[in-house]
């Protein structure tokens, strides 16, 4: 019982600092594995309660994630892909799975995502690991959080895909305002070559 309670406050913890958060931008390193392939990325990482989150890649790179609402826009490689998340079951639930890992709602994304939780508790960091009970065609197998104890900031993001392929993201340079750039949620018009 003891254990459990100490689990639920971690999470309230998390949760509720977090959610104070109203506008926030980090700098960040993405790190992609699949098919024994590693790449590496930099980018600025924009969130904007309760549903806006954007990942601007630095050049060369022209990757770009936008979640706003229920749109979603994906630039990867140079393809471009738009989703209306009120038609898009699998891509709603990336989104709201990547809104609440940032928002700090764990246990909402291990709920959404038939999942164990488990939570440690450290000097400097909460740490959470979320697990997958059963296996899925798309989706997480695993997602392992580290949140700032100071301020209940997601500073490390780990999504291991069922297929295999893993998403490693570290934030740092942590700037709280609710002032962020006019654009950062802003979704490019389609372009002739879209996809």
């Amino acid at each position: 019982m003891k254990k459990i309670l100490t689990l639920i406050a971690a999470l309230l913890c998390v949760t509720a600092v977090s959610a104070q958060v109203k506008g926030l931008q980090a700098s960040f390193t993405h790190t992609k594995t699949a098919a024994g392939t590693t790449e590496k990325d930099s980018g600025k990482i924009y969130y904007f309660a309760p549903g806006s989150l954007a990942l601007h890649y630095d050049a060369p790179s022209t990757n770009l994630v936008v979640i706003d609402g229920t749109a979603v826009f994906i630039r990867q490689a140079g393809k471009e892909r738009r989703f209306d998340t009120t038609k898009n079951a699998p891509m709603r639930g990336m989104s709201a799975t990547l809104l609440n890992c940032v928002k700090g709602d764990t246990q909402k994304v291990a709920d959404e995502n038939d999942a164990d939780i488990q939570v440690q508790k450290f000097a400097r960091s909460t740490d959470v690991t979320i697990t997958a009970r059963k296996k899925a065609v798309r989706g997480y197998s695993r997602i392992e959080l580290s949140y700032r104890k100071s301020d209940g900031l997601l500073q490390y993001m780990k999504l291991t895909e069922f297929s295999g392929a893993v998403n490693e993201y570290k934030m740092t340079g942590f700037l709280q305002s609710a002032a962020l750039p006019a654009d950062a949620f802003t979704i490019p018009a389609k372009s002739s070559h879209a996809e």
